[in-house]
This record gives structure tokens, C-alpha cells and sequence, in this order.
């Protein structure tokens, strides 16, 4: 009898065909080890992950804090610049404070009148020095008692001559300095220097309360002067609400000189009206330099007088270009130079580009009928309807030849009326020839496009229409409801109604 005994599996433990139970053991110690290193792993990215929303956290509370320096940065700024305003403020209190303790009144004593005759002045010079006296006494009361003023006027204002400097008027200057010095309100003023010399002296003295007060405008008219550009330049820049500069009848012979003034003005971020008459010479062409540095500025301006200064542009473009641009000014005066057709000529051509400009005078120029025919046609150009109405409708020109000419001039505020009365002018005109109806034939050739506008040209013919003085509207629009299109456009409209 044989018995059969079961088998157990043999494990090799080496150089078998089967696996070892070592292997097997090893292989689960590096499962482990693995599983142990990935569950590190894993901390580690817990720990970055709650890093990183620290991190997130932090970036906004960095984000709280810039903002929060900004604010703080932004109201220092403000402190900053109320301290300098105080502190300017304090230091103009302080000097008024030093001139009131003096217990003040006009204590300067009268001039007599013995002392002028003894300088050999006549009794009008004398009269008019006592006049120049009591208003300087009378606008330095006014100035101390903050009184609101609108104009300061010093110098002579009538006819006879110049208020000469002499030593004996420095203590009256004075007494005028220390009130504009001491000048409270706050409203800008205008000051006019007039009829007078203008010396290094009363500038010094002068020019601390014009540099601290708020004026509105400076102006000199026939003045006698030496280096007072320095001292003007300073007041317009010192005055950062200044609109408007007069200098008349002052002569600037110095190219440097002008070229210091007009690049002020033009460079003064306020200043709208500059008014620089007759006041350079022939020699160097100064006035031309003047023109093109206010030109090339930057400022808008509103007004710009440069009237009789010999300007001679030797063909330079810089009018018409400035005129081209298209600008806010409204004004723009050039009589009394030398100018010629050829300026003329350029200048038409710019006025084409312009519908800001108001009035331009070139009156006393060397223009002749060649620079006028020029100014004529781009002001009306009768060539076409078209034409016409691509010319200047906003400028009023004063040039002799044209000035007497309404349809030239504009003289309407509404550039449409003006448009209008044109378009209208020429209408006329073509009527007294008969010849409106083959100019439109001329001018719309495209047969459906006139059919189109018959309509719309005997409309405007009513509406342009406004003047007595030209052809009554209906006879234009007899001459033209005659011939012009009139078969085509009923032919053309049986058609429509025969087809209902």
C-alpha cells in the first residue's frame, strides 16, 4: 500500500528558478522606505502650501501698507505745500510788519514848485510833476489800506513829455514800493508805466512788491529806458496770472533783448494778449526775430499785436504756418511793417486751413494788387459753388482794396450766415449774365446727381438769400426752373407716376 504525501513549495533561497524569500523581504523594505519618504514629501508640500498662504497673506498686508505710505506720502505733499505757502505768507507778514511799526503815515515832504523852475522846467512840466505826485500819494494810501484796486497808474498821461528821474522822487518811489509791499487782497490788478524814465534806481526799488503781488496786466507806453528787459522778464515771471502785456512806443534795440521779452511772454503759462507795438527798429530785423519767438512758443494766445516794427520776413513762412496751425488766436495785428505780396500770397493760402482766427490787419504794408487778388480769393473764390464754399468764413480782413468789401470781410459772427451770403453773391452775379444754369451744368455734371440736387439748389436759392442789394431770389430761380434739368426732371417724374 502507498501513501501519497502533498508537496510543499520550495523557496530558493538562491540560483533557482524561484523567488527568494529575501528578495521578497528586501523589496518590501524598499516599498516601505518609499512610502515613508513620499509621506515626507507630502509634509513638505503641507508646509509649503501654508507657506505660501502666509506669503499671500503677507503680500497683502505689504499691499495695505504702500497703499497706506501713498496716502501718508500724498497728504505730506499737501503739508509740503501749505507749509511753503504759509512760510511765503509769513515772510510777507513779517515785512509788513516791520514797515507798520514805523507808526506809519505819508510823511514825505512836498516838492515845491521853486525847486523844478530852478531846474528849468516850464509851468506845464510842473503842473503835471504836482499831478504824478498826488496820485502816487493817493494809490499808495489806497494800496496800505488794502483797499481793492483794478489799476495802478504811474508816470505822466498827457502830452507834455517825460517824467524825467531826479533823486528828490526816490523817497516818494519808496513809500509807493513799501505799499505794494504791504498790498493784502488777494484780487489781481493792472499797472501801467507811462511817459516816464525808468531807472535802474526806482527798478530796484520797485520790483520786490510787483514780484509779490498777483498782476493781471503790465503795460509801458512811451517810456525811456536802460536795461529794464532784465526787470521786466523777472515781474512776468514772478506773476503766474498775468493775461495781458503792453509794450508801445518803448523802442527795444537790442536783438538779445527782444528775444529775452518775447520768449517770457511766450513761455508765461497764463499770458493771452501781448501787445509789442512800435517798439523795434529797421537795423538787425529785430521785430521778425520778436515774431517767430512768440511763435514758436507754447502759450495760446488770444491777441497778438506786432504792429509797426519793420518786420520783413526775407521770404520766411513762419505767418502762414503759425496761421495754418490753426490756433485759438483770434487776433492778429501786423500793419505798418514790410510785408509783401509774396507774404500776402502765403498767407491766403494759410487762411484756407483757419476757422479761428477773427480779425487781421495788414493795412500799410507793401502789398499791391497782386498780394490783394490773393487775399480776395481766400476770402471768396468765385471759381465754383465749391470753391466758395472752401473759402475763409471767419476772418474779418483789414487791407486796403478789401476793406470796403463786405463779401470779403466776414462781417457776420456766424460763419454759416457768412457761407451763405457768398454762395448767394455769386448766384447774382451769374443771373446779371444769365449764365447760372450752364455754370451747374459745368459744376454738376453727373446727370442723376443734379436731378438729385435741383431741388436742394432752389432751396439754398430762398435761403441764401440776405441782402436787397443783390438779385431778388426769384429771379434766380426763374432763370433756373427755364432750362436747368427742368425736362429731364419732369420726364423723370411722368415716368414714376405712369408706373403707380
Amino acid at each position: 500500500m502507498s501513501c501519497n504525501k502533498a508537496k510543499r513549495p520550495k523557496v530558493e533561497d538562491g540560483g533557482g528558478g524561484g523567488i527568494s524569500l529575501a528578495a521578497v523581504l528586501a523589496e518590501m523594505q524598499d516599498m516601505k522606505s518609499k512610502l515613508s519618504r513620499m509621506d515626507e514629501m507630502q509634509n513638505e508640500i503641507d508646509n509649503m502650501k501654508g507657506k505660501l498662504l502666509q506669503m499671500d497673506e503677507m503680500k497683502k498686508e505689504i499691499t495695505k501698507r504702500d497703499d497706506y505710505i501713498n496716502s501718508k506720502m500724498s497728504e505730506m505733499d499737501e503739508l509740503v505745500s501749505k507749509c511753503k505757502y504759509l512760510e511765503d505768507k509769513c515772510d510777507k507778514l513779517e515785512k509788513s510788519v516791520k514797515l507798520l511799526v514805523k507808526d506809519w503815515k505819508y510823511s514825505v515832504p512836498d516838492i515845491p514848485d521853486s525847486y523844478w523852475e530852478d531846474q528849468g522846467f516850464d509851468e506845464d512840466y510842473i503842473k503835471s510833476i504836482r499831478t504824478f505826485l498826488g496820485e502816487v500819494k493817493e494809490q499808495t494810501l489806497r494800496l496800505r489800506s488794502g483797499e481793492e484796486m483794478e489799476y495802478v497808474s504811474l508816470g505822466f498821461d498827457d502830452g507834455v513829455g517825460v517824467l524825467q528821474h531826479d533823486d528828490v522822487l526816490i523817497p516818494h518811489w519808496k513809500e509807493l514800493a513799501d505799499a505794494l509791499q504791504l498790498y493784502q487782497n488777494e484780487n489781481t490788478f493792472e499797472i501801467s508805466f507811462n511817459k516816464m524814465q525808468l531807472t535802474p534806481p526806482i527798478m530796484n526799488i520797485l520790483a520786490p512788491g510787483l514780484k509779490e503781488n498777483q498782476l493781471k496786466c503790465l503795460s509801458f507806453y512811451d517810456m525811456e529806458f536802460s536795461d529794464a528787459i532784465e526787470f521786466a522778464v523777472d515781474v512776468i515771471k514772478a506773476n503766474e496770472h498775468l493775461k495781458d502785456i503792453n509794450w508801445v512806443n518803448s523802442q527795444i534795440n537790442s536783438k538779445k533783448d527782444a528775444l529775452d521779452l518775447s520768449s517770457a511772454v511766450a513761455s508765461h503759462p497764463s499770458i493771452g494778449s501781448v501787445q509789442l507795438e512800435n517798439c523795434f527798429g529797421v537795423e538787425g530785423n529785430i521785430g521778425y526775430s520778436a515774431l517767430c519767438a512768440l511763435f514758436a512758443g507754447g502759450s495760446e494766445f488770444d491777441t497778438i499785436d506786432l504792429e509797426g516794427n519793420n518786420i520783413c520776413t526775407n521770404s520766411g513762412k513762419e505767418i502762414p504756418e503759425f496761421i495754418a496751425r490753426n490756433t485759438p488766436l483770434k487776433c492778429l495785428y501786423l500793419a505798418n511793417n514790410n510785408l509783401n505780396d509774396e507774404d500776402a500770397v502765403l498767407i491766403a493760402k494759410a487762411l484756407k486751413y483757419n476757422t479761428n482766427l477773427r480779425t487781421l490787419r495788414l493795412q500799410r504794408n507793401g502789398i499791391t494788387n497782386v498780394g490783394i487778388d490773393a487775399m480776395k480769393k481766400a476770402f471768396y473764390d468765385p471759381t465754383s459753388l465749391n470753391s466758395v464754399s472752401d473759402s475763409n468764413h471767419t476772418c474779418s480782413l483789414q487791407l486796403p482794396g478789401i476793406d470796403n468789401f463786405l463779401i470779403y470781410n466776414n462781417g457776420c459772427d456766424d460763419k454759416l450766415v457768412n457761407r451763405r451770403l457768398k454762395l448767394y453773391h455769386l448766384l447774382s452775379a451769374r443771373n446779371r449774365e444769365g449764365s447760372n444754369v450752364y455754370h451747374l451744368n459745368l459744376e454738376l455734371d453727373n446727370e442723376d446727381d443734379s436731378l438729385v440736387l435741383v431741388p436742394k439748389v432752389l432751396e439754398c436759392i430762398h435761403r441764401y438769400s440776405q441782402s436787397s442789394e443783390l438779385v431778388q431770389p426769384l429771379s434766380i430761380m426763374y432763370e433756373i426752373l427755364g432750362s436747368w434739368k427742368m425736362p429731364a426732371l419732369f420726364e423723370r417724374r411722368e415716368g414714376s407716376l405712369s408706373s403707380i
